[in-house]
């Protein structure tokens, strides 16, 4: 499995992949991030994952000159320092709302969450219970007309009832849950359900890193690039898939649905070098400014970030390609131009705990905003902006667009946080 669905890793040899290529990482307008160079994973949840448990800014050195220099005994008391910490978390909270619109829903959308894998069968049901058809034109969400404000669509508590159902889902549609440890049984129950059903947040990566990553991709596909897509009752528009997942195989491996029949060698490791680079840079420039961005929202599905990392980290071949190594809690990304103009839903997304799948959007283009039917509306997605939502819950489908536009998706695969479920001793 590993040798077929990325031959191009594991049959070929690549140079360094930190050397710069194509001009990836030679432009002079790129700002370094501080964070984009530490590694994913452990390090990075110390360093920038977990914003709960960040330390308010310390002072600059402007506003230390001609001061006395602090003396080299002191240290601030642990219930100082727990002050200030709340003071600082409070305020960054107020001045948070000031820029967010809050779209409260009467009830959590989870009609579809029991649904197969058919999304056939997921129209059907929408013109049934929505009267949607691919004809139909939502409105727009007033409230997201503003493009400098975030907007969140949130829901009220789940009942006893639905908690019941959502809670133990995986070991409903999944007999291999029984086989988890009984203290990660116990963690696992401790884990809340998430009131935001989606989100969409403005100027979340610089529209600079974005034109790069675009260009990269042209020229992967104008290099001969052929995507392998087997589901086209997404979309007619094939993608790169990177990563890691477990979807197709009996364990997790590196990933890339890159298929090159008859191929010569050259034309292999051109592929290989230029697909490793486009996953270094969104490792480097996009995946953290991404990350930090989601888990405001989702502070509990981030929990589960350690289990998924230490999976990752045993998969086969992904101490020597760590390009593909997203770290956790998400997986894999898919990037293509072009939308998915097809309604349907992410069969293979988490059901525990309803996962969010990120959708960042870059580009010259105009439309292609985010149909949601169960919520009456559509949303507007401009380049820079970040959308996050339950999409294994929430049907979906992009509306008519113009121009050249990038989508990049980051998800989970379910199978993979099962498997690192089943394999972790307990979770909090």
């Amino acid at each position: 499995m590993y040798s077929e669905r990325f031959a191009v890793v594991s049959h070929h040899g690549h140079d360094d992949c930190n050397r710069s290529s194509s001009g990836l990482r030679s432009r002079p307008d790129l700002h370094e991030d501080g964070d984009s160079h530490q590694l994913l994973g452990k390090r990075f949840r110390e360093n920038c994952g977990d914003l709960d448990n960040a330390s308010p800014p310390g002072p600059t050195t402007a506003k230390r000159i001609g001061k006395r220099p602090r003396p080299s005994g002191h240290r601030m008391s642990e219930e100082a320092r727990q002050k200030k910490i709340d003071k600082w978390r409070k305020r960054a909270a107020e001045k948070r709302k000031e820029h967010e619109e809050i779209v409260e829903l009467d009830k959590r959308p989870c009609e579809f969450i029991r649904f197969r894998s058919d999304n056939v069968e997921v129209r059907k049901a929408l013109r049934r219970s929505h009267g949607y058809t691919k004809k139909c034109e939502l409105p727009v969400f007033e409230k997201a007309r503003d493009d400098t404000k975030d907007v969140v669509l949130t829901c009220p508590p789940p009942s006893e009832e639905e908690q019941k159902v959502l809670g133990s889902l995986c070991r409903l549609t999944d007999e291999k849950m029984k086989t988890l440890k009984p203290q990660t049984v116990a963690d696992v129950e401790k884990l809340s359900l998430s009131s935001n059903v989606l989100i969409r947040i403005s100027k979340v990566v610089p529209l600079s890193c974005l034109d790069i990553i675009m260009q990269q991709y042209k020229r992967l596909v104008h290099m001969g690039f052929v995507s392998y897509e087997k589901n086209q009752s997404r979309s007619a528009t094939p993608a790169l898939h990177a990563g890691v997942w477990r979807r197709y195989s009996s364990t997790a491996c590196i990933v890339s649905e890159v298929w090159q029949e008859r191929a010569p060698p050259e034309k292999i490791k051109a592929l290989s070098g230029l697909i490793r680079d486009i996953c270094q840079y969104f490792k480097q420039h996009i995946l953290p400014l991404m990350l930090r961005k989601i888990q405001q929202y989702y502070p509990e599905f981030f929990k589960l970030q350690g289990v998924i990392a230490d999976e990752i980290g045993k998969i086969k071949g992904i101490a020597e390609y760590p390009e593909f190594n997203l770290g956790g809690p998400f997986s894999t990304f898919a990037m293509k131009i072009g939308s998915s103009e097809y309604i349907h839903l992410d069969h293979f997304d988490p059901r525990f705990l309803l996962a969010p799948t990120g959708i960042l959007t870059g580009g010259n283009f105009s439309g292609a905003d985010l149909n949601i039917p169960q919520l009456g509306g559509r949303m507007p997605i401009k380049a820079g902006m970040l959308v996050a939502a339950n999409m294994r819950t929430l049907a979906h489908s992009s509306s008519q667009h113009t121009g050249d536009r990038l989508a990049i998706t980051l998800f989970l695969d379910n199978p993979l946080l099962i498997s690192a479920l089943q394999n972790a001793t307990r979770i909090l």
